[in-house]
């Protein structure tokens, strides 16, 4: 082997070796806060006092904080509405479609998949972790009822993640 091939060989697999080492790293990171995320999630399951207490006092500051500030709880319940997953989910069917007119069906079954299969891990995980969210004054709240003062810890972040 000449010695510009050899150069160029070693270039390559480095480069490899460092994309291969990168994602061989990411794996042992992402698995532990994955194995966090899940204890914690039994914890509450479980009705770990310390847990619990913490949660119900955020939840009470919270909402005491909301109670005092009427014009913070409007402007966020307007974001909230602007950036309900729903709208999201709409548009990105639309883009699904403008996919499927290019004839890009992988991106368009990826899009609606990602989406829609989002939205339903979302829905299970309320389902398997069985929290009520809080009562309060808050025109949202009351459509839906309240069956318990516990904060739902997952709220609109996994649609969100899913969608953007």
């Amino acid at each position: 082997m000449s010695r510009r091939l050899g150069r160029a060989v070693r270039r390559h697999l480095s480069a490899a070796d460092e994309r291969f080492g990168l994602r061989l790293s990411a794996g042992p990171v992402v698995s532990s806060v994955a194995a966090v995320a899940f204890v914690l999630l039994l914890l509450v399951r479980a009705g770990w006092a310390p847990l619990h207490n913490l949660d119900a006092g955020t939840a009470a500051a919270l909402h005491q904080f909301g109670a005092d500030h009427p014009e913070l709880v409007k402007s966020a319940e307007v974001v909230s509405d602007v950036f309900d997953p729903n709208v999201f989910r709409v548009a990105l069917t639309l883009i699904a479609v403008v996919y499927l007119i290019h004839g890009e069906r992988h991106h368009a079954t990826w899009l609606v998949v990602t989406v829609f299969g989002g939205a339903v891990l979302g829905l299970a995980l309320k389902e398997i972790i069985g929290r009520a969210r809080r009562c309060c004054r808050i025109r949202s709240q009351r459509r839906r009822g309240c069956r318990s003062r516990l904060a739902m810890p997952l709220g609109r972040r996994p649609a969100a993640a899913c969608s953007c």
